[in-house]
């Protein structure tokens, strides 16, 4: 099934939506707390806005992107499973913020879900490779995936440090990166959220290309061992 041109302009509202939303929250935290701009930096303020401009951009043209072959089905699949890997940023992000977690498995849980993220993109990839046999196909369906996911993931941060400001603000009392920063808690608290999303919007495409290659590659596999 194909997405057809209303649904591919309904993905590009919501993209646009989510991405017009985090500018504004950007812009506001900054203009907040201006001591964001001091220790975030100008140059990664601007970085950040940037990666959302390029973001916009891929967003505004998906509905003519999707009439190419094959790419509508990229869409559809990417669009599916970036909302899964969205939910799972967020649940992610919530037993970070909310729950008490011993250190010595706070790691091996992040890497846990860190891993199921990336094995989405990579799952995303291989619906679309095996509904069309195409690796540019797949491709786009990884990488869309992947930012989706991100563009929830960030709304739903920035959403937490505003509504939960005081609780997030207790947390920092165990974090010795802040003891030692000179900030004032609040700031420190914009800064991360800024500092870590602009991190994620650059890596997670890179990292989806990957696992996609390698879903792909799994795929091709499969297809040679079926013939013989």
């Amino acid at each position: 099934m194909k997405f057809n041109v209303l649904t591919l302009t309904s993905v590009r509202a919501l993209a646009i939506i989510l991405i017009a939303v985090l500018v504004i929250m950007t812009v506001t935290t900054v203009c907040l707390y201006p001591e964001n701009l001091n220790h975030f930096g100008k140059p990664s303020f601007i970085w950040t806005i940037s990666l959302l401009a390029a973001y916009l951009i891929f967003s505004f043209f998906i509905p003519a992107i999707g009439r190419i072959d094959h790419l509508s089905v990229a869409f559809r699949d990417g669009t599916g499973m970036g909302l899964a890997a969205g939910a799972v940023w967020i649940i992610h992000v919530t037993i970070e913020y909310f729950i008490a977690i011993p250190q010595s498995v706070n790691g091996a849980i992040t890497l846990g879900f860190m891993l199921v993220l990336f094995v989405g993109f990579g799952v995303a990839a291989y619906l679309t490779i095996k509904s069309t046999g195409n690796l540019w196909a797949a491709l786009t369906s990884g990488v869309w995936c992947a930012m989706l996911s991100i563009l929830l993931l960030f709304v739903y941060a920035f959403a937490v440090n505003f509504i939960f400001m005081q609780h997030l603000m207790t947390i920092l009392e165990f974090d010795e990166e802040y003891k030692t920063s000179g900030m004032q808690a609040a700031s420190y608290t914009i800064h991360n959220t800024l500092e870590s999303g602009g991190t994620h919007l650059l890596a997670a495409p890179i990292i989806a290309v990957l696992f996609s290659m390698m879903a792909a590659g799994i795929f091709k596999l499969q297809t040679r061992s079926a013939k013989n």
